[in-house]
């Protein structure tokens, strides 16, 4: 029996051991299922938070969206997410410094991120630190290459460094992969018209028009250019929807366009309508007033022509076009003194005027003075053997039985010069 008793003892023990070694683990393991159940609702609760933060970032609330972006943070501090979030409010709210400082958290979180690289590359465009922004875009689109903003941020930074002419053949070059995406062919056409490619531009613009992504930038550029081209009908179909929804918001440029459209098309009356608000608005503008004095002209209507002529003269008295329209007026109104001196001033500026000499044939007719007038015409016939006007006017002079040849200021009475596209006056004045 006493030999029994160490040997019972012994197992007796190693029991003991093996149910205390159980309870120990037991308690272990169940310490580690809360630490593990804590972290996820940690991570939960963190996550809750950046949701609103989301939303009120949406909405335009920034300071909102710090708020709970610290909150979530604060309960999960390895949120990559929530850090670039938190970057954006920062950019948003200028504090730049305090944005890299967001954004290189979430890096080293994570370095194969592509969004976390695109917005560590969009603070450096903001310190213009465009060749350290032009390489996280360069790695984003290589980690993720679907997303086309990337690329086009890439041809920016490109612009941005004077590099326009690569980052036009870096669109052009991937512009199929990405099923010509509208944006990027958008981007093509502000490049190319940048550089001074206007053919370029057109195209890129009338393809971005074509798929149906009517935007109103794109479709001013794209009409301003077939204005450039002569191209004024077409220009109009694309301008006239948007003046007639966003007139009053339009850029006078804009609206000078539809107006310079409206007179190319014989809308003499809708250029004094489409004009009235520009110049009510802006009295300075020269340009808007020489419109609406051809405007004035073409529908003869004087005394529009006479004040478009009169603020275009208080503006620029001697541009050429202000001269111009000032020596037609003055001749409408028997002036001929006057239409003499500004006919003059405008030869001695550029004297391969055609249209000038023309006009200054006729004011000599009106004066009686025929070998003046001859003269004239004889000059604008060196200059551009073609002009209608100045070889009938040198016809009629000759002729014995007529003093003055029947024919208007502008040859608007004569046929033949119609035919020609001699002289409206509204069509002559460049």
């Amino acid at each position: 029996m006493s030999r029994a008793n160490p040997k019972m003892k012994l197992v007796m023990l190693g029991m003991f051991g093996c149910m205390v070694a159980a309870v120990t683990g037991c308690s272990a393991n169940h310490q580690q299922r809360r630490v593990q159940a804590e972290q996820h609702w940690n991570e939960v609760r963190g996550k809750i938070k950046l949701q609103l933060a989301r939303q009120q970032f949406e909405h335009g609330l920034v300071d909102e969206s710090v708020s709970y972006l610290e909150e979530s943070l604060g309960w999960d501090t390895k949120n990559v997410d929530a850090f670039m979030l938190l970057a954006e409010c920062r950019l948003s709210q200028g504090r730049i410094q305090a944005a890299e400082r967001a954004i290189e958290q979430a890096y080293e979180l994570d370095r194969q991120n592509a969004k976390v690289l695109s917005v560590r590359a969009m603070i450096a465009e903001r310190t213009k630190r465009f060749a350290d922004a032009l390489r996280d875009y360069r790695l984003a689109r290589s980690i993720d290459d679907t997303e086309v903003s990337y690329l086009i941020a890439e041809a920016e930074c490109l612009v941005a460094m004077g590099k326009s002419q690569e980052a036009l053949r870096l669109l052009e070059t991937t512009k199929l992969y990405y099923d010509n995406n509208p944006s990027l062919l958008a981007l093509s056409g502000e490049i190319a018209l940048r550089l001074g490619d206007e053919d370029a531009a057109e195209q890129a613009f009338r393809a971005v028009l074509a798929a149906g992504h009517y935007t109103p930038v794109i479709a001013e550029e794209y009409a301003l250019l077939a204005v450039r081209s002569h191209r004024y009908a077409e220009a109009l179909t694309v301008l006239q929807p948007l003046f007639d929804k966003h007139g009053d918001q339009m850029a006078s440029s804009v609206v000078r366009a539809v107006a310079k459209c409206m007179l190319e098309l014989n809308r003499p009356e809708s250029v004094k309508m489409t004009l009235r608000d520009v110049l009510k608005n802006n009295p300075d503008d020269y340009a808007a007033w020489i419109l609406l004095a051809k405007a004035g002209i073409k529908s003869k209507d004087m005394g529009t022509a006479r004040r478009g002529a009169s603020n275009a003269e208080r503006l620029s008295p001697n541009d050429p076009q202000t001269l111009l329209i000032v020596a037609y007026v003055k001749l409408r109104e028997k002036n001929f003194a006057a239409a003499n001196r500004a006919l003059n001033k405008l030869v001695a500026q550029n004297d391969r005027d055609v249209l000038a000499h023309c006009l200054l044939g006729l004011v000599s007719i009106k004066t009686q003075d025929l070998a003046a007038a001859r003269n004239a015409y004889k000059r604008a016939l060196s200059i551009d053997p073609d002009c209608h006007w100045a070889r009938t006017a040198l016809q009629r002079l000759s002729a014995p039985s007529a003093v003055e040849p029947p024919i208007d200021a502008y040859g608007q009475g004569d046929e033949a010069a119609d035919d020609g596209k001699e002289v409206a006056m509204g069509n002559a004045i460049p």
